[in-house]
């Protein structure tokens, strides 16, 4: 049995060893390629959205760490996105921080009822963002 749990034991180490998936969903190309870059020098893998169809297609196939979801997208907006992702067992756990360019406290409001843990607007800090995808990560 030996062999087995030593086996057991690395996987573990290997899985915690892993750096953290962060879906990037922005119809903003130059936006989403920013985030995609600054992400990357931090240590964290990356897979971009720039809808909201080709979001939830990606979330089907692979469920990420953590999203940055965009408010506006040209389909499907963010909010409504949040409200079906944290609607479905599968994906309720997964934090959803929202960037927008939209600073309206209705915005706000409406991202956070429909279970977004954060939000970001736009054009906002770098250190502040990973400070969040930090936090939002070890929760």
């Amino acid at each position: 049995v030996k062999p087995q749990l030593d086996a057991a034991r690395r996987l573990g180490e290997l899985a915690g060893n892993t750096p953290a998936m962060v879906l990037v969903v922005d119809d903003d190309s130059f936006q989403s390629k920013l985030l995609e870059r600054l992400l990357g020098n931090a240590g964290y893998r990356t897979m971009a959205a720039h809808s909201g169809a080709e979001a939830l297609a990606l979330i089907a196939r692979q469920n990420p760490d953590l999203i940055l979801m965009d408010v506006a997208l040209p389909d499907l907006n963010g909010i409504e996105i949040t409200r079906r992702l944290k609607a479905s067992p599968r994906t309720a756990a997964i934090p959803i921080v929202m960037i927008t360019g939209h600073s309206e406290r209705q915005v706000l409001e409406a991202s956070l009822k429909a279970g977004a843990v954060d939000f970001l607007v736009k054009p906002f800090d770098r250190d502040i963002l990973l400070q969040k995808l930090a936090r939002h990560l070890a929760a």
